[in-house]
């Protein structure tokens, strides 16, 4: 049964994912994940869509109803309802933060151009040596839910991300962020403070990214608190604070790193705790 939850319900929080994201979200075994998800899709719990060169898993109606009468045994089982219901309160005023951060990041103002890569992300030169960082990536744009799984996304179809429900644009993980224990993923605690997670980095210069970096800090804080709550009674819970803080030491080399579409940015991070916590307590967003 605690396969079944765990396939079925990284198939949620993934939105659209392959087998093998499906299976390193909770570090499974990914030939019997595969197996799982094939029974699955036999008893109309999932479905298997193609766009173009990307295939993926997603869940059906039943399959969403399935997952939350799963989760509520869990919570039933391990009598952690009241603990996660506790931190779902204190993640509300936190969610909001995130929200107005991740916002005012991704709505501000067009840099001049010499401040931009030849990718036309944004980035600052360093007035020690007059280089700019690295930027790979464009910062994530909106798309709408209803429009189905985009190649280069992969999202709840239900959960509309916008400012007003505590998310920008949406966010997603690619095949190449697997989930492991090596870069914070998977079941692992993962909550204490890493050897990297209080460095406030050293931006070089780009001072128009470090100044929205100071609330993301204090996020990071109270998520490793809020993680440190949940694991001793669902150890799925673990990780997020560790795949949060790599965002944003990485973000010091590559502001996509804060609402990437591409990468397992600190906004795709914080969209997939919100939804792991209003799916394991069944709440319904409106």
């Amino acid at each position: 049964m605690m396969s079944e939850l765990l396939v079925l319900h990284a198939v949620r929080l993934k939105g659209f994912a392959d087998t093998a994201a499906v299976a390193a979200r909770f570090g499974l075994e990914p030939a019997q994940t595969e197996e799982d998800l094939l029974d699955a899709e036999a008893y109309g719990l999932v479905s298997r869509s193609v766009f173009a060169d990307l295939a993926g898993w997603s869940l059906t109606e039943r399959g969403r109803k399935h997952n939350e009468a799963l989760l509520r045994a869990e919570l039933d089982s391990t009598g952690a309802r009241s603990v996660v219901t506790a931190v779902h309160d204190r993640f509300v005023p936190l969610n909001a933060e995130a929200a107005k951060a991740f916002t005012a990041w991704q709505l501000q103002p067009a840099r001049s151009p010499e401040t931009r890569t030849t990718h036309g992300s944004e980035t600052g030169r360093s007035p020690e040596t007059g280089r700019s960082p690295d930027t790979a990536h464009s910062l994530g744009t909106a798309h709408s839910p209803k429009a189905g799984p985009n190649p280069g996304t992969a999202h709840n179809p239900e959960s509309a991300h916008n400012p007003e429900n505590g998310h920008g644009p949406e966010t997603a993980h690619s095949p190449e962020t697997a989930h492991n224990p090596e870069n914070g993923h998977g079941q692992q605690n993962g909550h204490g403070p890493d050897a990297e997670a209080g460095r406030r980095p050293d931006f070089g210069g780009a001072p128009h990214v470090g100044e929205y970096l100071g609330a993301l800090y204090r996020l990071a804080d109270a998520l490793s608190s809020i993680e440190g709550a949940l694991t001793p009674h669902l150890a799925r819970f673990g990780g997020y604070h560790a795949r949060f803080a790599r965002g944003l030491r990485n973000a010091e080399r590559d502001p996509a790193w804060l609402t990437g579409i591409d990468v397992d940015s600190c906004h795709s991070v914080w969209f997939e705790l919100h939804e792991d916590l209003v799916a394991t307590l069944g709440i319904v967003r409106v």
